[in-house]
């Protein structure tokens, strides 16, 4: 592995600036509950990509296994603010790779656009993929950004049907990259640092940050964060978490979308 000494300083700075910049290409994936006064259940967390003037949900497969494959398009949720009311995206076609553990939703162009007109830039343009995801631990660094939900920092305003949502940056290291599995491993500690510099900062469970976004770093240049791969899954008591690397839903929406 190449080795890049990046001071802590340096890191709390870019774990502020990473959570800015991949904040509004966060969402929380929801189900239709069909339970009054509870219509909307938490499922997990997602990232929103634009791939070739397409656009696209990415999050992983069992974040949507309570739902039927029949019903994914009517009864998977993606709310957004749109003035002072909340409103949905409109999916299109759904397609699920159960033994990669990726999901992906097309998302209807008018309805993606009329949400980036009302938000910031939500969509991850595809020309910040990571082009070698398995390959960033050997030959760059092995610094990961990981920015999601969990899910006890998600609250809903039934009456309203607002969302309310906490997002929470983690910067952590790759420990390795498992060769049969070809899943990226990172650690995952119990505490640590906050995005203030706070010392002793008791990091929350990663219940619900599955489908997140994880970044890699590249110093020294324009844009230094790279999507590198969606978290599958993890356990900070267990002390890792599994990333996906993104070349296998790139992959996945080339073969199935285009």
């Amino acid at each position: 592995m190449m080795v890049e000494i990046i001071e802590q300083a340096e890191l709390l700075q870019k774990t502020v600036e990473c959570k800015e910049w991949s904040g509004p290409i966060l969402t929380r994936v929801f189900n239709k509950t069909g339970v009054p006064g509870f219509e909307l259940g938490s499922l997990g967390s997602a990232g929103f990509l634009k791939y070739k003037d397409r656009y696209f949900l990415v999050t992983a497969s069992h974040v949507l296994s309570l739902v039927s494959e029949e019903k994914r398009l009517t009864d998977v949720v993606i709310p957004y603010l749109y003035g002072t009311e909340t409103k949905n995206l409109m999916l299109i076609k759904h397609v699920d790779d159960k033994d990669s553990d990726i999901a992906v939703i097309e998302i209807d162009p008018y309805s993606a656009r009329l949400m980036e007109q009302e938000n910031r830039k939500c969509f991850l343009d595809h020309t910040l993929i990571d082009e070698d995801p398995l390959g960033y631990f050997d030959k760059i660094s092995d610094v990961v950004f990981l920015h999601g939900i969990t899910g006890e920092e998600t609250n809903i305003n039934y009456e309203d049907f607002i969302v309310e949502m906490e997002t929470t940056p983690y910067t952590t290291f790759i420990e390795r990259v498992d060769d049969a599995s070809k899943r990226i491993v990172l650690l995952a500690g119990t505490d640590g640092i906050n995005e203030f510099g706070q010392h002793g900062h008791k990091l929350p469970t990663f219940n619900g940050m599955s489908g997140s976004f994880a970044y890699s770093y590249r110093r020294d240049t324009e844009t230094p964060f790279r999507l590198l791969g969606i978290l599958s899954n993890g356990n900070k008591e267990a002390g890792f978490l599994w990333v996906i690397p993104f070349n296998e839903v790139t992959e996945l929406i080339e073969k199935e979308f285009f």
